[in-house]
């Protein structure tokens, strides 16, 4: 860990140096696991044995906590890489593509855990699949204009500062989120128009044209 200090410490980026910091405690804590689990083999074998499918379990969590970690790091700088201050982007859209991610991380680590401690979680899980139906069909309205905000992004009809018109309503794009964009028109009132809406309608992009195609403002 000192050497690997002294590498990011000669770097210019500071994620490296965050990801040192979240992730150094977990290899300490997991080494020190690693050591109690050779001693105890060492001098106690059948406690060893015994203590084998609870050091599998800690390390797994220690594991998965060092993923999320890491995700919650490295992801979070590679995606803000991609944003362009120009270019539209979806307010909130990495916060929740890394809860995402470290969701399946947590959700995979306690699966293999319960398979270590051979807990039987069938029924638990069918719980949760009914459960999760139920509340896919209460909010599949806002599930869309999530999607839909995404799907906006990917396709850009329009950038931050472009004046749009969608369903007779014309303003500035001021910004995007994950449910709705913000316009604000020319009497200066915020119009906020739902994701689903703007997939749906035409939208008259005035910031665009000109036979070379680059915007106008």
């Amino acid at each position: 860990l000192g050497i690997a200090r002294r590498i990011t410490g000669r770097t210019e980026g500071s994620w490296d140096d965050d990801l040192l910091d979240v992730v150094s405690s977990r290899i300490v804590f997991s080494v020190l696991i690693v050591a109690l689990q050779i001693v105890l083999l060492w001098l106690q074998p059948d406690t060893a044995a015994g203590t084998q499918v609870y050091a599998n379990s800690l390390l797994i969590l220690l594991a998965a906590s060092a993923l999320s970690a890491t995700i919650k790091v490295v992801f979070k700088a590679f995606l803000d890489s991609f944003q362009s201050k120009r270019s539209v982007k979806v307010e909130g859209s990495n916060p929740l593509l890394v809860f995402l991610a470290r969701a399946v991380v947590w959700v995979a680590a306690i699966m293999m855990v319960a398979e270590q401690l051979s807990l039987d979680l069938s029924g638990l899980l069918a719980s949760l699949a009914v459960f999760s139906i139920i509340i896919g069909l209460a909010v599949q309205h806002t599930l869309g204009n999530i999607m839909n905000s995404f799907m906006l992004s990917l396709d850009r009809p329009f950038e931050n500062g472009d004046r749009i018109i969608v369903d007779g309503i014309e303003g500035t794009v001021m910004a995007m989120g994950v449910l709705s964009t913000k316009l604000l028109t020319l009497e200066e009132e915020l119009v906020i128009i739902p994701n689903n809406t703007l997939v749906n309608s035409t939208i008259t992009n005035l910031a665009r044209g000109g036979g070379d195609g680059m915007p106008r403002r």
